[in-house]
């Protein structure tokens, strides 16, 4: 497939942008992902950053993918170069060891079209190991009401989950070279400060988990690039509640003393902790930590079981699938035909049935508009309940949605 096809206005709608240095191993995925994808206004750009293994290479195989070589300068240079050659209206971003899951821009594409304001979208991830297994899901919580003040205290998009207006990106100015980790979260505030930021709550990509010793090589990079992020975003608004400011340094040391503490760097988790705690005495898994932290071999296996607690501690979002449906039950507690009613009709009515599973459940004998979407097809249940005992009903019906 050619990934450079354009669309009727002469570009491409998405771009993707997948940095590569010495990615030999798994940028041959990352790109099938892409392709996989299925979309003629997609373009592929592998920006190689000074590989000196067979990135290059491998990026040949494809024909149509567009490789761009440039001095090894980082990976936020190499960003920078992506958005700069791209023709797309989006930059969807790929890191050169994560895959994308099918339908993942197809899924993005539609929240866009459904908040053509917004400057950034994205989706959820599942964690992978080396050899592709899924290990957890990755924390892919609701940004709130003030999705600025969100990322600010701890950055949960994954980069390779997200996609960013073209125009806003060179607006803001891009990436932020000097910065080794933390770019994405530097960017995602920015943009986050000037324009609307959409989660589609889907898993729609895999996000490669870095080996144990690449966290003891950068532990002290992160804490420091994820600090420097917080001050820029201070420096450039000092009308930040004190509150937030805050509690976004005592989280970044907290969950840098977490990886520490997984690596079994206990005095180094410790000094992270002392500095989390003086900003907010008021944490009790970071004093658990700490106690913890003190036992010495045990450390890292009980560090390890509170970091799977903690990700498993946000409903999961829901994996998107090539064939299965995505089941939506809607409980309604009279079935007459009145305006509610017709509203939820013409709602069902408008899913397509090749994606979603509907079932409508009434708590009265089912009315007219019941019976014409049971014509139509669509499960139809009646509880024969008091209308009372809804609330009660929905309760169990969304604890089952999350066993499922």
């Amino acid at each position: 497939m050619d990934c450079m096809a354009s669309t009727g206005n002469g570009h491409p709608f998405f771009s993707a942008v997948i940095p590569a240095y010495n990615a030999a191993a798994w940028v041959g995925g990352a790109i099938e992902s892409a392709i996989a994808q299925g979309r003629d206004d997609l373009e592929v750009i592998v920006v190689d950053d000074g590989s000196q293994d067979d990135t290059a290479k491998v990026v040949g195989r494809f024909p149509g993918v567009r490789l761009v070589r440039q001095a090894n300068a980082g990976s936020a240079q190499a960003r920078n170069r992506g958005i700069e050659e791209a023709r797309g209206d989006w930059i969807a971003f790929l890191d050169s060891d994560d895959l994308w899951l099918p339908h993942h821009l197809d899924r993005l594409e539609e929240a866009i079209r459904l908040h053509p304001g917004a400057g950034l979208v994205y989706s959820c991830a599942h964690v992978i190991d080396g050899a592709g297994r899924r290990l957890k899901f990755k924390p892919c919580p609701p940004l709130g009401p003030n999705p600025f003040h969100t990322l600010l205290i701890s950055n949960t998009i994954t980069t390779s989950c997200a996609v960013a207006r073209r125009e806003c990106l060179r607006e803001i100015g891009g990436f932020h070279p000097p910065l080794r980790r933390a770019q994405d979260m530097d960017v995602w505030l920015r943009l986050a400060r000037r324009w609307p930021v959409v989660r589609v709550p889907l898993v729609t990509g895999l996000y490669r988990r870095q080996d144990e010793d690449m966290i003891r090589r950068t532990g002290s990079t992160i804490l420091d690039n994820n600090l420097e992020v917080i001050e820029r975003a201070v420096a450039s608004d000092p009308g930040l509640p004190p509150v937030v400011v805050a509690r976004a340094r005592a989280t970044c040391y907290y969950e840098n003393a977490v990886r520490r503490a997984a690596v079994a760097d206990a005095a180094g988790a410790r000094a992270d902790l002392t500095s989390a705690l003086r900003l907010r005495p008021w944490q009790p898994a970071a004093w658990l930590l700490y106690a913890v932290s003190l036992l010495g071999a045990p450390a890292a296996r009980a560090a390890k079981k509170m970091w799977r607690l903690r990700e498993r501690k946000h409903a999961p979002a829901t994996e998107v699938a090539a064939r299965a449906p995505l089941r939506v039950d809607f409980l309604i507690t009279d079935s007459g035909s009145g305006g509610a009613e017709k509203m939820l009709v013409a709602l069902i009515r408008g899913l397509d049935p090749q994606r979603y599973r509907t079932r409508l459940i009434v708590m009265k004998p089912p009315g007219r508009r019941a019976e014409e979407l049971r014509a139509a097809g669509v499960t139809v249940e009646w509880l024969g309940l008091p209308s009372r005992l809804s609330p009660v009903y929905a309760l169990k019906l969304s604890s089952a949605a999350l066993r499922l």
